[in-house]
């Protein structure tokens, strides 16, 4: 089922911006039995970066629009103690449960991302790494500068985002999408974050990069 044939199935008066970034959506969309958007393994660039011998195993990781969460079962594998879980819909989050067990259970969060600096204080410059998977191109385009700004609240000083955005070549590749993904260009992405964080491509394929993103 395509997203655009999920927000046709809610019958509530929402804008569409209001229906894709709602729980109902996403929750809908994952209960699905194989949904297009879940690749069902972690993504080979997180294995690898985080595979990398000389990377700290205590770090605090969050990995926010985690849906089933498989970079998080990668890294718990991997013997990294501080990893936290973040999605707004109940299915993915109990298929993690379900699947990984040995999880630290308050570590899996059923919780809006742009809601959780104001609901776990604690977080405030908490986050080594915060893990991106395609999370910035699921919100709607009016969400962008809060999605940044909530970011720099999460990470450290000189904490990372780190993870796949996907861009386009120019700003006219943009124009038929109606439904996730948002792309937008690396300009666009500069002009977000260049006055708090230090961006780099690390690699691209299509429209997939691979962007380290750290905090000044």
């Amino acid at each position: 089922m395509l997203l655009e044939e999920i927000i046709d199935m809610d019958t509530e008066k929402k804008s569409e911006g209001e229906k894709i970034n709602s729980p109902e959506f996403w929750d809908l969309a994952y209960s699905k039995a194989k949904p297009r958007f879940d690749h069902g393994q972690v993504l080979p660039a997180v294995k690898r970066y985080f595979s990398q011998p000389d990377i700290d195993k205590s770090v605090n990781i969050l990995i926010p629009g985690a849906g089933n969460a498989y970079e998080a079962e990668f890294l718990h594998q991997q013997g990294y103690k501080n990893v936290y879980v973040v999605d707004f819909a109940p299915t993915p989050i109990a298929n993690f449960r379900h699947r990984v067990a040995s999880f630290p259970y308050e570590r899996v969060m059923k919780v809006d991302f742009f809601e959780l600096a104001d609901i776990t204080p604690d977080f405030k410059h908490k986050f080594d790494y915060i893990i991106e998977k395609a999370f910035f191109c699921a919100i709607t385009p009016d969400l962008r500068k809060k999605y940044v700004n909530t970011m720099y609240h999460l990470l450290k000083h000189k904490g990372v985002l780190f993870g796949i955005f996907v861009i386009e070549e120019s700003a006219s590749d943009q124009e038929s999408y109606l439904y996730p993904p948002y792309t937008c260009t690396f300009e666009d992405y500069k002009a977000l974050f260049m006055s708090q964080f230090n961006i780099k491509v690390l690699g691209k394929k299509d429209a997939n990069c691979l962007i380290k993103i750290q905090k000044f």
